[in-house]
């Protein structure tokens, strides 16, 4: 039988974390599960304001014949706009922390629109039984001065092998 895989967002603080299956998690001003449009990340007058880290991974919900393993996320190759970066984790991070809302410190941080179909990033996971959870990808928004205001959007692909 075909797997389910979901993507799924948790937030909140280190010893009481929530978990929710997510289809558009926002990079926010906020440590929850808020639309992007109520929680959004204010150009700053100087330096640069960041979002809380968006805590992501996949969830096995309806289990493999065999298991589901060689996860990867990677973006489209393009900036999200002047004055905006969004960094990713190019390397495991296996267990959860209360996100910040200063420079993330989760993982080596790369700038998530250099990680193209041709240079994906790798998450640890080996989902076999529903319930089985991967490592974490954990996104960050930097605003800079520079930015202009207003809604963007940004798309995450990912791909995993079933067996």
């Amino acid at each position: 039988m075909a797997a389910t895989i979901e993507v799924i967002k948790t937030y909140g603080t280190t010893g009481a974390p929530t978990e929710v299956t997510v289809t558009t998690p926002g990079l926010l001003s906020t440590n929850d599960n808020a639309l992007p449009t109520s929680s959004p990340v204010s150009v700053p007058p100087s330096g640069t304001a960041y979002s809380y880290e968006c805590w992501l991974r996949f969830k096995c919900t309806v289990a493999p014949d065999n298991e589901c393993t060689n996860f990867k996320f990677w973006s489209s190759g393009s900036a999200v706009g002047t004055g905006l970066v969004i960094t990713a984790n190019s390397d495991a991070v296996d267990t959860f922390v209360t996100p910040v809302v200063t420079v993330s410190a989760a993982g080596t941080r790369v700038d998530f629109s250099t990680k193209d179909s041709y240079d994906k990033i790798d998450v640890v996971g080996s989902l076999v039984s529903g319930g089985d959870k991967s490592d974490f990808m954990i996104f960050q928004l930097e605003v800079g001065m520079t930015a202009t205001p207003g809604n963007k959007s940004y798309t995450v692909y990912y791909q995993f092998d079933e067996s």
